[in-house]
């Protein structure tokens, strides 16, 4: 496995295909594994792909899922408010994860894109990942909206003392 190798993966978590029991226990057998980067996303509508008569989950959005992942983080707390345990007399489960989120500079409308980045950040997101870069006006039109924001600040560099543990 590429944790036994050193590296550390980023495990994609698609809100698509799994409500939120299915999601908090990913999370926990993937942290058991020894992943600690999520990456946050609400997954492409079914009908893209190749099984368009598929009925799609999305019990949560990203900006939800951040923010069970937070929870699950700094709480040790499912989404219900349940402790994370083994058992009632074993002590807490807590996952030290590094939570992600996605941005998608290049749909419209754009200012529906800053507003949705904004929230991924206050939900908790400690980075963003955005598609590949091609259209450089484009990108520098949505960043300069997010800078007016405030977002370059809060969440597009790495935070100290989690999974991803910077220093």
């Amino acid at each position: 496995m590429l944790v036994e190798l050193g590296i550390e993966p980023v495990m994609q978590m698609v809100c698509r295909d799994r409500n939120r029991i299915a999601l908090q226990a990913d999370v926990l057998g993937a942290y058991a594994l020894g992943i600690k980067n999520i990456l946050a996303l609400t997954g492409d509508h079914q009908k893209f792909g190749n099984h368009p008569d598929a009925k799609g989950v999305f019990d949560l959005d990203s900006i939800n899922l951040v923010a069970m992942l937070k929870k699950m983080r700094d709480e040790k707390k499912f989404l219900n408010g349940d402790e994370i345990r083994n058992s009632k007399k074993s002590p807490l489960v807590e996952p030290k994860i590094f939570i992600g989120a996605a941005a998608n500079p290049f749909a419209d409308p754009l200012d529906f894109r800053v507003i949705r980045l904004e929230k991924k950040i206050a939900a908790g997101a400690d980075y963003i990942q955005t598609q590949p870069v091609f259209d450089f006006p484009r990108f520098e039109k949505f960043m300069q909206m997010a800078r007016e924001r405030g977002l370059d600040k809060k969440s597009l560099y790495p935070r100290r003392g989690h999974a991803g543990e910077v220093g």
